[in-house]
């Protein structure tokens, strides 16, 4: 496993949420390639939640609730008219990122239930 230092770790976490929109769950965090491995923050920090803190963030945050993704997901559909593509879904900083959508339901359209 590479050596990194807090700093790093916390600006990476901090560009997981500025990229996705969301304070991730440790599965969340690790299914995303880009970024150091959610290990690398249990090590150093000790537990995903005391990582969350150090970087600012209040570990109640983390959205879990797959009803308000899907809420989410119909607002979008109900704005532009159609099931939107990962293109355009991640072009709207006010939602939630394709690539949550797809961990979590295995596609867009699962997500809405079609």
């Amino acid at each position: 496993m590479k050596k990194y230092t807090p700093s790093f770790l916390i600006s990476e976490f901090k560009r997981f949420v500025d990229t996705f929109g969301m304070i991730p769950t440790i599965e969340e965090f690790s299914s995303a390639n880009t970024f150091p491995s959610a290990g690398a923050y249990l090590l150093l920090f000790g537990s995903w939640e005391a990582a969350i803190s150090i970087a600012g963030y209040d570990p109640e945050s983390i959205n879990r609730d797959n009803e308000h993704l899907r809420n989410e997901l119909k607002r979008f559909v109900s704005l532009v008219g159609h099931v939107p593509t990962i293109k355009e879904l991640n072009a709207m900083p006010d939602f939630p990122n394709a690539k949550l959508y797809i961990s979590r339901f295995g596609s867009i359209k699962n997500a809405l239930g079609e």
